[in-house]
């Protein structure tokens, strides 16, 4: 088991290559800033709901630095802020790749240990 690392930077290149961000026009990504951190979002093109996506996106950007102050694991911010039914939290590589590609939606954010598989 490969785990993603807790640096923010080095989580997205990795995960950019491996999701095929650049060379598939079918993985979209998106980066964010929620309270302050910066974070980003992958889904295939089509496997998400808009309007859900949309109405979360929005709910995380007006989220102020206070909000996840003190946040450590991704499972905090899971907990309080992703209002999906099913969301998990991983910390395995080929989870994380295997969940994307069989239709999951993904988020990492710099500070947070772990990713949110929605």
């Amino acid at each position: 088991m490969e785990k993603i690392s807790n640096d923010y930077r080095e989580n997205v290149r990795v995960l950019d290559v491996l999701l095929g961000v650049g060379r598939s026009c079918d993985m979209v990504c998106r980066d964010l800033y929620v309270g302050g951190r910066r974070a980003r979002f992958w889904v295939i093109d089509g496997f998400g709901g808009d309007a859900i996506l949309e109405r979360m996106g929005a709910f995380w950007l007006s989220l102020q630095p206070e909000a996840v102050q003190g946040l450590t694991e991704m499972q905090q911010f899971a907990d309080r802020y992703v209002t999906f039914m099913e969301v998990n939290v991983s910390y395995d590589r080929d989870d994380i790749v295997t969940s994307v590609l069989m239709g999951k939606s993904l988020l990492v954010m710099e500070g947070l240990s772990g990713a949110a598989l929605i």
